[in-house]
């Protein structure tokens, strides 16, 4: 089974991703109710990183099959951090949270996903070389600051450009909010919600899988464009089921309801292949570092922009790295057994 695993990777890991996510997804999506399958919901977003995580054990040579850290207490420190985080986000901001869940289960379902960051921590620090290179630049970051400024940036930039567009983005300082208005409580929300937003909605949830696991390998045998291009397929379809639920074109007759439906699958599909590229620039341009990726992915999900916005200034960057960074070449790549055979 595990040398079956390590001759197919990709398909692996890209089979285990569905399964894991759509699995637990589709049934909320398609609106029923249930606690168990709540909470397997909240858990189904980090579906790459569980799939990455999971496949890089079972390939690991049977010599090094550990997965702990060099420093156990490091795994439940990070555990006891990241599950008072989730806990904080769910008690503060009730839009967040886990919604049917009795307080019993609130409590299990924070613990639950905060033991993914915490296991995914240990993986970068683990005493299995086999584990630790995939993930070790979570713990020991790679490349310029520019490159971690510019991931935080872009998104503020394409915000900030985004603002006269959309009077829906402008800030409505409303009286008789319900935020509370001590300040120490604000800001603590603040960076709970922050570093929430870091674990589970982009950076450790979804790029630990998508550029720790499945980018190196796609690159060992394709380009960094034709990469970026395939691994934007799968990710496509994996939003598929969160997309069938916001498109909303009954009002028009069947055939503009599917020429409507066409348009924004293809311009969304654009938007994803434009910041793929710029994802995996980062990654290159860090020497395979996982945390700029990941700091564009959440920066990206907690500002809102106007969409033609975002696809014309994401669209410019992703030209210009592709055309100044020749990302049609293939890059030379040290012999490395863990990466191949990929499917």
């Amino acid at each position: 089974m595990r040398e079956w695993l390590k001759n197919h990777q990709l398909f692996s890991y890209f089979a285990l991703v569905f399964l894991i996510t759509w699995g637990s997804s589709i049934p909320h999506w398609m609106g029923i109710e249930g606690q168990a399958l709540e909470m397997a919901f909240w858990i189904a977003g980090s579906g790459p990183s569980i799939a990455a995580i999971f496949i890089t054990w079972l390939i690991s040579p049977k010599l090094y099959n550990e997965l702990h850290n060099k420093k156990p207490y490091v795994f439940w420190i990070a555990w006891a951090i990241t599950s008072v985080v989730v806990y904080s986000v769910f008690i503060l901001f009730e839009s967040l949270s886990f919604a049917g869940l009795s307080q019993p289960l609130a409590i299990i379902e924070c613990l639950l996903l905060g033991l993914i960051p915490a296991v995914i921590l240990s993986a970068a620090g683990s005493k299995n070389p086999f584990i630790r290179k995939d993930f070790s630049s979570l713990i020991h970051p790679k490349g310029r600051i520019g490159y971690y400024l510019f991931a935080f940036l872009l998104p503020l930039l394409i915000f900030l450009i985004s603002l006269p567009f959309d009077a829906d983005l402008m800030p409505t300082g409303q009286a008789g909010s319900s935020q509370p208005d001590d300040f120490l409580l604000v800001f603590g929300s603040l960076i709970s919600l922050l570093v929430f937003n870091f674990l589970f909605y982009g950076g450790f949830n979804e790029e630990v899988g998508w550029s720790g696991f499945a980018l190196p390998r796609l690159q060992s045998k394709f380009s960094p464009l034709k990469s970026s291009y395939l691994l934007t397929i799968v990710w496509a379809v994996w939003h598929l089921p969160k997309w069938s639920t916001m498109i909303d074109v009954d009002s028009f007759s069947p055939f503009w309801n599917a020429l409507i439906v066409a348009l924004i699958v293809i311009l969304q599909f654009l938007r994803l292949l434009f910041f793929r590229i710029i994802l995996t620039w980062l990654y290159n341009k860090t020497d395979k570092g996982l945390i700029p990726p990941m700091i564009l992915h959440v920066s990206h999900n907690l500002f809102s922009y106007h969409p033609i916005v975002d696809l014309g200034i994401s669209g410019a960057c992703a030209v210009f790295m592709v055309i100044t960074s020749k990302m049609w070449r293939k890059p030379s790549v040290k012999d490395d057994s863990s990466l191949s055979p990929l499917l």
